[in-house]
């Protein structure tokens, strides 16, 4: 099954860099949806479906990415979640709980970041806690 045509949601409050994520992922075949903070994330979210898989920034204006992604779960419960940080050193446990969440650091490599989504979309089940 090809990853084309899936939907994904990038959520990041730098403009240049989240066109930059949204330009290389539609260029890798995704419909990509962007919003700049959480309330706009939840808009777009409660108006689309399926989003297939939600990328955010941990910090955001109006909230926190953790928190964006619980509340992105309950809409979207099937969906994929990939956290990015400046700061994920000191993020070790803050995404546990009932769900983790995937977590990488920026800045990070191209390669790197269509590879984490394939394999998120390719394994839509949460990872397993380690």
């Amino acid at each position: 099954m090809t990853d084309q045509g899936k939907t994904l949601l990038v959520v990041e409050d730098e403009e240049v860099l989240r066109e930059f994520e949204v330009q290389i992922l539609g260029d890798s075949g995704y419909r990509v949806l962007q919003a700049e903070c959480v309330a706009a994330a939840l808009r777009v979210a409660a108006a689309t479906t399926p989003i297939h898989l939600l990328l955010t920034d941990l910090s955001l204006p109006d909230g926190n990415g953790i928190n964006l992604a619980h509340q992105f779960r309950v809409l979207h419960p099937q969906a994929a979640i990939l956290l990015v940080s400046g700061s994920v050193m000191g993020l070790e446990g803050k995404a546990d709980g009932p769900e983790p969440f995937t977590l990488m650091g920026k800045p990070f490599a191209v390669p790197e970041l269509l590879r984490k989504i394939r394999a998120l979309l390719a394994d839509p089940a949460p990872p397993a806690p380690l």
